[in-house]
């Protein structure tokens, strides 16, 4: 006679196989079978509620750390840790500014990987559908997901570098000074303006140690010799010697210069490493939303 433990065993198996024929499961399958529209739509939904979670754990975790350390630091009587401290924590508070503070760099770092990991989920499936309206030739709704996808990078705050309040993005891919403003554009802010001598330095350091020449959002292609910020500023420059020169007769456009110093060149640089851009930074004073930046029939060029 089967012991007590095989006559168990036997009627779970039955019961699994029963169960899993009157109520399969809700699976990949049928997640599939959804109409494409409907999965687009489920992904956003559900990148949007773990970007909010990540969000409200992150802004715990920031809170009780630096208090913490706060608290620590005017237990030891080091009243320019604290202050220093305090002035971080507030400024979060105040406009979302990451800190730096050694405290919370490992929630930082999690908050990061997270927010990685839905945004991967949700790229794949808007990956799936650039290729069913690449097939179907579908060239509106292949334009509208190609935007979602340059939405999806700065929104995210990936990759996103915080100074000042503003928030930069270093690309580095060699394109013409005319598609670096484009990009810039269609993520909702532009190519980076210089307005100080700290902003240059931190533009400057942001390509790293061995830097290579960047493009700039400054321009005289309105006005021969009247050089002008994209924000509208025209009052900080930095230009290298003899610089500008416009001495290919249509150098209208800035660059940033190993040595953090500028020059003019054309759209397209000029041939030399030196002269010719490897990248650019975009800037912006405030981080677009899905209802502030997506704009239906926007260009899909210039993908950064």
């Amino acid at each position: 006679m089967p012991s007590l433990f095989a006559r168990l065993y036997a009627a779970c198996i039955v019961f699994t196989v029963l169960v899993s024929i009157a109520c399969p499961a809700v699976g990949e399958d049928e997640a599939a079978a959804l109409p494409l529209e409907d999965r687009i739509a489920e992904a956003e939904q559900a990148f949007e509620e773990a970007v909010e979670a990540e969000r409200r754990r992150l802004d715990t975790n920031i809170d009780l750390k630096l208090a913490r350390a706060i608290k620590l630091a005017n237990r030891r009587q080091d009243a320019a840790k604290a202050n220093a401290l305090q002035a971080q924590l507030d400024r979060y508070r105040k406009d979302q500014t990451l800190p730096d503070a050694d405290e919370v760099r490992s929630s930082i770092k999690s908050y990061r990987v997270k927010l990685q990991q839905a945004g991967d989920l949700l790229l794949a499936v808007y990956n799936e559908a650039k290729d069913v309206y690449t097939e179907q030739g579908d060239g509106r709704e292949l334009g509208r997901i190609q935007t979602k996808m340059k939405w999806l990078r700065p929104t995210t705050g990936l990759d996103l570098v915080e100074y000042e309040g503003h928030h930069y993005l270093l690309v580095m891919k060699k394109v013409l000074w005319s598609q670096a403003f484009k990009a810039c554009e269609e993520l909702g802010g532009y190519l980076v303006c210089l307005n100080s001598g700290k902003e240059r330095r931190f533009v400057h350091q942001l390509r790293g140690e061995n830097p290579r020449t960047i493009w700039l959002g400054a321009t005289d292609r309105q006005t021969e010799g009247k050089w002008v910020w994209l924000d509208g500023t025209d009052k900080y420059w930095v230009w290298d010697t003899d610089e500008p020169n416009d001495s290919l007769n249509n150098e209208d456009f800035g660059s940033l210069l190993p040595d953090g110093r500028m020059n003019d060149l054309p759209d397209r640089g000029t041939g030399s490493r030196i002269h010719t851009p490897e990248g650019y930074v975009c800037e912006w004073e405030v981080l677009p939303t899905r209802e502030t930046f997506y704009r239906p029939g926007a260009s899909t060029e210039s993908v950064p």
